[in-house]
């Protein structure tokens, strides 16, 4: 073989070696942050289950969404409109509200259904 071609064949073995580590360590980073997101929505499952369970909330004093804007005898888009002034949290993309919690905060507002 010609110097040129051992040169070229070791070339070809160096980049083909750096693809691979470099996929590897890709392959593992992803895997690393889906599991590291996996544990926190495991731990935000476990940190509102004991907050319900030490304030007394039951299952049905959840609200998605709609429960909520029917609870406050709203529309949906109404409710959009003032979510942020509204105590509630947002899991997974979903919108949560507690009936105690909205109660709480009709009280303390002067939040008027017919406003726009």
């Amino acid at each position: 073989m010609e110097r040129g071609q051992k040169l070229l064949a070791l070339t070809i073995m160096v980049l083909a070696l750096s693809i691979f580590v470099g996929c590897y360590w890709i392959s593992r980073s992803i895997e690393n942050g889906i599991i590291s997101n996996s544990n926190s929505i495991v731990k935000a499952s476990q940190n509102i289950t004991d907050y319900m369970s030490k304030t007394n909330i039951s299952q049905d004093d959840i609200l998605n969404q709609a429960q909520a804007a029917d609870y406050l005898q709203i529309s949906d888009d109404r409710l959009l409109k003032v979510i942020d002034a509204i105590p509630h949290v947002r899991i997974g993309g979903q919108d949560l509200f507690s009936k105690k919690a909205l109660s709480d905060w009709v009280e303390k507002s002067n939040f008027s259904s017919d406003a726009n």
